[in-house]
């Protein structure tokens, strides 16, 4: 295994930039104590969390079924962030969302149910997704 490859440095830019962010969500949590900044916290910790196991041990650990589960926090942990600051009045519709995609995700590949993962995963993902990129651009103040 190479540590000095291209794609390691990708992913330890990729960690750099998650550690920034998770002191500028703590730091603005310590001052007004909004949820929405411990779940977007939760979302880049994952993202750091991943990046340097990927670094460390390799691109193999991608077949490992619990890291495709613990991965999915990294969409679903961001787009919760995003639909509690700026749609308020879906929170908990959406965080039942996240919940039943959570436990769908982690059924369906730590119990090799392939067929069934292939509908879960790109479902709650993309809608995570969707939410991640669209949700600050429709949101009105």
């Amino acid at each position: 295994m190479n540590l000095f490859s291209i794609d390691n440095l990708f992913l330890l830019l990729t960690g750099l930039v998650a550690i920034y962010l998770l002191w500028r969500f703590y730091s603005r949590w310590s001052k007004e104590k909004k949820l929405y900044d411990l779940y977007y916290g939760m979302g880049f910790l994952v993202l750091l969390v991943s990046g340097l196991l990927l670094i460390f041990l390799g691109f193999g650990i991608l077949a490992s079924p619990y890291v495709l589960t613990v991965a999915s926090l990294i969409p679903l942990g961001i787009s919760m962030g995003i639909v509690e600051e700026y749609y308020p009045s879906w929170k908990k519709t959406y965080k039942w969302f996240a919940v039943i995609g959570f436990s769908a995700i982690a059924i369906t590949s730590i119990a090799g149910l392939d067929t069934l993962k292939t509908i879960a995963v790109p479902i709650f993902h993309g809608i995570a997704g969707l939410v991640i990129f669209l949700g600050p651009f429709l949101a009105k103040d």
